[in-house]
């Protein structure tokens, strides 16, 4: 399994639209190229600057969607929303006390396949919601 390294917090396929060419061709029904492709404008806030930059390369972070689960974080979360299961928990853990690691990636592009996406998307073309 490979673990994401750059997880975008706005979807590329929504940046897309930034592009006025993309758009137009969104809202005309027409077949769009790849969202990750279509070039935008972008703000790089640390040099006050405004960048031509691909889709693929804005809305990003690194790491932003990897989740550390140590034995300590996940007892925390046990006894916080689970405390009667807290005591059987911790037992548990000492058989299995490894730190995992949860790439949030795949749960987000799952979310993009969903009917709420399409809505997104059909707003966009519809122009209202």
């Amino acid at each position: 399994m490979q673990v994401t390294k750059r997880n975008h917090y706005n979807p590329c396929f929504w940046t897309a639209h930034w592009n006025t060419d993309y758009d137009k061709c969104a809202i005309a029904g027409e077949t769009t190229p790849d969202p990750r492709a279509q070039q935008v404008f972008a703000l790089n806030v640390r040099v006050n600057n405004i960048f031509h930059r691909t889709v693929e390369n804005v809305h990003y972070d690194k790491t932003f969607g990897i989740a550390e689960i140590t034995p300590r974080t996940a007892k925390d979360f046990c006894r916080r929303n689970f405390p009667d299961k807290y005591a059987e928990f911790c037992q548990e853990m000492t058989r299995h006390p490894e730190t995992l690691y949860l790439d949030f990636e795949p749960i987000l592009t799952g979310l993009e396949q969903t009917p709420a996406y399409r809505v997104l998307l059909d707003v966009i073309v519809k122009q209202r919601v």
